[in-house]
């Protein structure tokens, strides 16, 4: 009998420690909030998922970041000094870029007329701070999840965690 074809192997796919392939581009988020505090809150929480994480003290130059950085997604503070939050919204969304990038707004303005301006500033989602890490997980899993396959970003690094 004749010897069976070859069959072709794929080479295994190098790995890091924590699971992820070798080469693969991390997701990244864009933290933005005139508070020091809020953003090493929020950086070392997307962190822990695996996120890089760029992050800006005003609209100016988070505006500039999302020009010059392949983002995949932008937490936003509202009340900031010079542009506010609802203007940055707009302006990234007016980005070549921007216009699928998921935006959440995680503020502590909370009224109807506020959550309506960030509707039509065009972000994704609007959270009012205080957050519970639950909810603030929940939204960053559904922002990530509505762009890329769960297989996409499981293999970028993403690890939700366990609530």
């Amino acid at each position: 009998p004749a010897p069976a074809p070859a069959v072709e192997k794929r080479p295994e796919t190098a790995r890091r420690p924590d699971g992820t392939p070798v080469g693969a581009i991390p997701l990244r988020a864009l933290v933005v909030d005139d508070s020091p505090t809020i953003r090493t809150q929020l950086t070392a929480t997307l962190q822990r998922c695996g996120l890089d994480v760029l992050s800006a003290e005003d609209g100016e130059s988070a505006l500039a970041r999302a020009q010059s950085a392949v983002l995949d997604l932008v937490l936003l503070d509202v009340v900031m000094p010079g542009m506010n939050g609802y203007e940055l919204c707009r302006a990234i969304r007016a980005l070549p870029t921007g216009r699928h990038l998921p935006v959440v707004m995680l503020t502590s303005r909370s009224s109807p007329f506020d959550r309506a301006r960030g509707a039509l500033a065009g972000c994704d989602t609007y959270l009012v701070k205080p957050v519970t890490l639950k909810d603030f997980y929940a939204v960053v899993d559904k922002s990530l999840k509505k762009r890329f396959s769960a297989d996409e970003i499981a293999a970028r690094g993403y690890r939700p965690p366990n609530m």
